[in-house]
């Protein structure tokens, strides 16, 4: 007798069917009733029509925040422990050419300066998926070798979603 195939042996498809019609609507049922009663959920988003992708983490409340592809496009960013180099004081707007990732080429932004020490990225173009905790480098618009300066990756800024 023939070994059965890994596709007959799992099969997904045919254990969804077994399933009554009504489980997935008793599901969120019992999922509602618990975030009503103050407890927080993990809810992985199984059987969502598109891809879902990590886009933010709220370690107050431990919670992940799911989204789809255009919620990972901003506008902004904000910056934390700026370094400068090759100026002294960041005292107002400045243009630069910024990088949030090794591999990134530069893209045109606007380093705008915050209280202490920290700075925020105003893309020309949304850039996709800012990851907090990475580095931000800026470069001198007309020495794209000269770097102005940089820092840590906060967050995203408040303008979001790619247009």
């Amino acid at each position: 007798m023939p070994a059965p195939s890994i596709a007959a042996a799992v099969s997904p498809t045919a254990r969804l069917a077994a399933l009554p019609e009504y489980v997935f609507l008793w599901l969120d049922e019992l999922k509602a009733a618990a975030r009503k009663r103050g407890a927080k959920l993990i809810d992985l988003g199984i059987g969502s029509p598109e891809p879902l992708y990590v886009i933010d983490l709220d370690p107050a409340t431990n919670e992940v925040i799911v989204g789809q592809d255009r919620d990972l496009w901003t506008r902004e960013v904000d910056v934390e422990h700026v370094n400068l180099i090759a100026i002294e004081a960041l005292a107002a707007p400045r243009r630069v050419l910024a990088k949030i990732r090794y591999a990134q080429p530069p893209a045109p932004a606007t380093m705008i300066p915050l209280a202490t020490g920290a700075a925020r990225l105003c893309f020309e173009d949304p850039q996709r998926a800012v990851a907090p905790g990475q580095a931000a480098v800026c470069y001198d618009t007309d020495d794209p070798n000269l770097v102005v300066g940089g820092g840590t990756i906060r967050r995203k800024g408040g303008i979001s979603n790619r247009q």
